[in-house]
């Protein structure tokens, strides 16, 4: 019987370090530098776009950005030629700090920050960046609920996606979803989502699978229901509704994906965060493009729209095969412990069995 142990123990031990070894082939296959995976979708990312992107290309872009008065895009090749080490012409480069002086940018601030409070529709960083901070304050999702609450009243076309936005930024307004530091980052991602769909800029897919997660946690018959009985509109009276009115629950399962565009604006800027949005078609490609910016910054949206949505599946493919090699970490991990647990276990099995021969007990454990 004990001879039989012993045998077992040991085959245990071999079979431990046999499964190790698929493991070790496995990992040296799939390459360990995949470990740093966001230095390598920088990689991916960037020789991608630098086969499309010779230098007289990129100084074609910046040129025409500019002409556009498109900023976030001129500064975003800039950007992405300062990264990949592209010599840009003097005369480009002083074009562009022409245009980003302090008078050029006073101006180009007062104009797009009306429009953007005016209408809660912004072209470019700056609008955006005034949108976000009239939405912080429930003001701006006040004013676009109100609208659409009008247009019930009147019995004309109601946009539900656009009620249950706004809602649900109220909500985060006023605590009743998450706690104060979790909000803002939410409301700052619905501000960039809500500007993304009025300007076009938001992919239909995207928006269908926004829609869907906002019907599950929103109310909005109740919503319109509740409001046409209200004496006067107002922001106290809006706060009561939405409170009445969502699944706390369910719009913490969303926010996560508002949190995620946030921290896309934060990295890249409002502006491109909001016009990268139309490549994007799931909760997964914005993790994606979370990733992206993160490492990439400002350079983000000359990188997306250069190599189109190619770039979010190379971090897709990049993120997969990191997980990948974590699980493959982890069963090379559970190989070895098995291996060196067997290992005890056989020499204290060997200690038993000698004292056994020696006529001797064996050793009882220590009390505690």
């Amino acid at each position: 019987m004990r001879r039989h142990l012993i045998r077992v123990l040991r085959v245990i031990g071999v079979l431990g370090l046999l499964g190790a070894v698929p493991g070790l082939i496995s990992l040296w296959r799939v390459g360990w530098p995949l470990v740093e995976d966001e230095a390598r979708t920088a990689v991916l990312v960037m020789a991608a776009a630098a086969q499309l992107l010779p230098v007289e290309e990129l100084e074609r872009r910046i040129e025409a950005a500019l002409a556009a008065e498109d900023i976030d895009l001129a500064g975003s090749y800039l950007a992405l030629a300062d990264g990949m080490g592209r010599e840009i012409r003097p005369e480009v480069r002083q074009n562009f700090q022409n245009a980003t002086s302090g008078w050029a940018t006073a101006k180009r601030t007062a104009k797009e920050c009306a429009a953007g409070v005016m209408t809660g529709e912004a072209n470019s960083g700056i609008g955006l960046g005034c949108t976000i901070a009239l939405d912080l304050t429930a003001i701006g999702d006040f004013a676009d609920l109100g609208r659409q609450m009008k247009a019930y009243s009147e019995d004309t076309e109601v946009d539900q996606v656009a009620v249950a936005l706004s809602g649900v930024g109220i909500a985060f307004t006023v605590g009743a979803l998450v706690t104060t530091g979790a909000a803002a980052p939410a409301k700052a991602g619905i501000s960039v989502l809500k500007t993304a769909r009025k300007t076009g800029r938001l992919s239909a897919k995207y928006m269908d699978d926004v829609a869907r997660q906002l019907n599950r946690a929103i109310d909005v018959d109740r919503m319109r229901t509740e409001w046409r009985l209200l004496d006067k509109p107002s922001l106290e009276g809006a706060q009561e509704i939405v409170r009445r009115s969502t699944d706390a629950g369910a719009l913490r399962r969303v926010a996560g994906q508002f949190q995620s565009l946030a921290l896309v604006a934060k990295a890249a800027g409002p502006g491109q965060a909001m016009r990268m949005l139309k490549h994007v078609e799931s909760g997964e490609d914005l993790v994606r493009l979370e990733r992206l910016a993160a490492r990439e910054g400002k350079r983000s949206l000359a990188i997306v729209e250069t190599v189109g949505p190619k770039a979010l599946r190379i971090v897709g493919k990049t993120l997969k095969w990191t997980a990948e090699l974590v699980w493959m970490a982890v069963g090379l991990l559970t190989s070895m412990l098995n291996f060196v647990l067997s290992l005890v276990l056989k020499r204290a099995a060997r200690a038993v069995r000698t004292r056994l021969e020696a006529g001797l007990e064996p050793v009882a454990p220590r009390s505690v």
